[in-house]
């Protein structure tokens, strides 16, 4: 599935050049973890949702299963009172989607720590 965008936002130009920076295509990164949640549709695109994500609908990732960051964020969506999201720490996969570093995603402002 490919995805075509005409535009002449230079802001958006340079979101785009960012993104297209970070390569989380290669296989080494299927040995990081990240967090499934029960699936959910997303309010905006209605895209389903089976992982935490930032930005973009791009999963979240952590190199160490026991990560402080990635646990703390489990708790989180273990504890909210709007909804279950039921999640589980699980190894990533490049078949689950596009994915971000936990870092890289509070860096571009993505997520807040």
């Amino acid at each position: 599935m490919g995805i075509i965008v005409v535009t002449n936002d230079p802001s958006f130009m340079e979101f785009l050049d960012r993104i297209v920076d970070l390569d989380y295509t290669d296989e080494i990164y299927d040995e990081w973890y990240c967090i499934n949640v029960k699936p959910f549709h997303c309010n905006h695109c209605k895209d389903l949702i089976a992982y935490a994500v930032a930005g973009p609908h791009m999963i979240i990732i952590w190199p160490e299963r026991d990560d402080i960051d990635m646990l703390i964020l489990a708790h989180l969506l273990k504890t909210d009172e709007d909804d279950a999201y039921d999640p589980r720490i699980v190894k990533y996969n490049r078949i689950f989607g596009p994915c971000i570093a936990w870092d890289d995603a509070i860096n571009l402002g993505w997520v807040e720590q």
